[in-house]
C-alpha cells in the first residue's frame, strides 16, 4: 500500500502560483507608477531634468518689447502683431507651457491674456492617459513667474515646465518590465523545482533500466510528481522482490533437477544389477519372475523421475520453439489407439469413438504425443476402473477435436497431482494454435482439445 502526503494538486499549485504572481506583478507596478512624481523630482534635484529653461524666459522676455498685447490689434488672424505674439510664445520648447495675465490696479494678476501651452500636454498620450495637471502641479513650484514689460503694456507671465511628460514614458515601460519581471520569477522557481524533481525521476528510471534497483526513490513533493515517484519507488521494490523470486526458483528447480538426476541413479544401480544376474544365470532360478516384478518395478521409479524432469522443464521452460509439419489425422489416431489398448490392458473399459479421416494438420508429431501422454497418464493415475472412460475424435470443420472423459476414483489417493501434466498439455496445444480445456463437474474429469 503507498502512503500519499497529502497536497494540493498540481493543477491547483499552478493556479495559486499564478495569482500570487500576477498580484506580485500588478502590485509592483502600481508601486512603481505612484511614485512616479517622487522619482521624477529626485532626478529633477540630481540635474537630470530642469523646470524651466533660463534661456528661454531671457529670450522671451528681450523680445517681448516688441510685442504688443492690445486685444484689439493681435486676436485678428491676419494682423502683424498676432504674428509677432505667435513667434515670441513659439520661442519655448515642447514642455513649457507659457500664460500671460494683465496687472490690476495692485498689480497682481489679474485678466488672463493669452498663453501656450506645452506640445506635449496637448498630445493623445497626454489627454488620454496622463492627466495633464500631475505634470503641471508636479513643476508648478519651480515655474518661474515675473512681469515682463511689452511694447504697450506690463503683463504677468508664468513659466512652466511639463518635463515630467519626457520621463513618464521611460518610466512607464520600466514600472512594467519590473511588474513583468516581479510576475514571471515566482513562476520561473516553481517550475524550475518541478523540472528538477522530473529530471531526478528521469535519471532514477535510466538508472533503473539498467538494472539496477537498490537506490530508493524519494517524493521530493505530494503532488502528481511526487505521487509518480512513489509508484515508481513501488515499481522497484516489486522487480526487485520479483527477480529476487525468480533467482530463488531457478536456484530451486536446479536443485530439483540435481536431486532427480540423484534420484535416478539408486533405482537404475538396482536394475542394472537384476538384469545383469538375469543375463549371467546367478541366483536361484526360482527367484527369476521376482527379478523380472523388481526390474519393472525399478523401470516405472525410472519413468516416473524422468517424466516429472521433462514436465518441469517443458513448464518452466521461457520458450520453446517446435518444428511444424503436416501430420496426418491417421498419424494422431493410431497413437491414440495406442493408448486406449493400454488402458483397456489394465483393465479400463474404454468407449472409444474415432473417425477416420484422410484430411492432416499442422503440428508437432512429439510434442503431440506428450499431450496424449499427460491425458492417459492422468486416467492411470486418477480414473476409476469400474466406470467406462469414453473418448472421441473427430476432424470438424477443418480442426481435430478430441474430447476425453473418465470417473474419478472416489476412495482417497496418497499422491496428490501437482498438475504439472496438464500444465505442460496446455502450453504445448497453445503453441499450437489451439484450444484446450480441463475440468471436473460431478465426479467426471472431462478434457477437450481442439487443434
Amino acid at each position: 500500500m503507498i502512503k500519499r502526503k497529502e497536497s494540493l494538486p498540481l493543477t491547483a499549485k499552478f493556479f495559486l502560483i499564478f495569482f500570487f504572481s500576477a498580484v506580485l506583478g500588478i502590485g509592483t507596478f502600481l508601486l512603481l507608477w505612484g511614485f512616479r512624481v517622487s522619482v521624477y523630482n529626485l532626478l529633477y534635484d540630481c540635474g537630470y531634468y530642469a523646470a524651466v529653461r533660463e534661456d528661454q524666459v531671457e529670450k522671451i522676455e528681450k523680445g517681448a518689447a516688441n510685442v504688443t498685447l492690445n486685444p484689439v490689434g493681435w486676436q485678428e488672424e491676419n494682423s502683424d502683431e498676432f504674428e509677432k505674439l505667435k513667434k515670441l510664445l513659439d520661442m519655448r520648447n515642447d514642455y513649457t507651457t507659457v500664460v500671460i495675465y494683465a496687472l490690476d490696479e495692485n498689480g497682481n494678476p489679474g485678466t488672463y491674456i493669452t498663453g501656450a501651452f506645452a506640445e506635449m500636454s496637448e498630445s493623445i498620450w497626454a489627454y488620454d492617459f496622463i492627466p495633464v495637471n500631475w505634470g503641471v502641479h508636479a513643476d508648478m513650484e519651480r515655474g518661474i513667474e515675473k512681469i515682463v514689460q511689452f511694447q504697450d503694456q506690463k503683463a504677468w507671465v508664468g513659466f512652466y515646465s511639463y518635463d515630467l511628460y519626457r520621463m513618464l514614458p521611460v518610466y512607464l515601460g520600466c514600472s512594467i518590465a519590473a511588474g513583468i519581471l516581479v510576475f514571471m520569477i515566482p513562476q520561473f522557481f516553481y517550475l524550475r523545482r518541478k523540472m528538477r524533481e522530473l529530471m531526478y525521476l528521469k535519471d532514477e528510471i535510466c538508472y533503473m533500466a539498467e538494472g539496477n534497483l537498490e537506490r530508493k526513490i524519494s517524493a521530493k513533493s505530494g503532488d502528481e510528481i511526487g505521487i509518480l515517484a512513489c509508484h515508481m519507488d513501488h515499481l522497484r521494490l516489486t522487480l526487485e522482490e520479483n527477480n529476487r523470486k525468480e533467482q530463488e526458483s531457478k536456484n530451486a528447480n536446479r536443485d530439483l533437477i540435481r536431486a532427480l538426476s540423484h534420484d535416478l541413479r539408486t533405482p537404475l544401480t538396482v536394475l542394472c544389477g537384476y538384469l545383469e544376474v538375469l543375463r549371467l544365470g546367478r541366483g536361484d532360478p526360482q527367484n527369476g519372475i521376482r527379478y523380472v516384478e523388481n526390474c519393472l518395478h525399478k523401470a516405472e521409479e525410472i519413468r516416473e523421475l524422468s517424466d516429472k524432469m521433462f514436465e518441469y522443464a517443458v513448464v518452466f521452460e521461457q520458450e520453446e520453439e517446435l518444428e511444424m509439419t503436416r501430420i496426418p489425422v491417421k498419424c494422431f489416431q493410431d497413437q491414440l489407439c495406442e493408448n486406449i489398448h493400454f488402458l483397456e490392458m489394465v483393465g479400463f473399459h474404454v468407449q472409444a469413438e474415432i473417425c477416420e479421416s484422410g484430411a492432416s494438420f499442422t503440428g508437432n508429431e512429439s510434442a503431440l504425443k506428450r499431450v496424449q501422454n499427460n491425458i492417459f497418464s492422468n486416467i492411470l493415475k486418477y480414473g476409476d476402473k469400474r466406470r467406462d472412460v469414453k473418448i472421441a475424435c473427430r476432424m470438424q470443420d477443418g480442426r481435430l477435436h478430441l474430447s476425453v472423459r473418465n470417473h474419478i476414483r472416489q476412495e482417497r489417493i496418497q499422491a496428490e497431482s501437482s498438475g504439472i501434466g496438464l500444465k505442460s498439455a496446455e502450453r504445448i496445444v497453445k503453441m499450437h494454435g489451439g484450444e484446450i480445456q480441463c475440468g471436473q463437474a460431478e465426479g467426471i474429469f472431462v478434457t477437450e482439445i481442439v487443434l
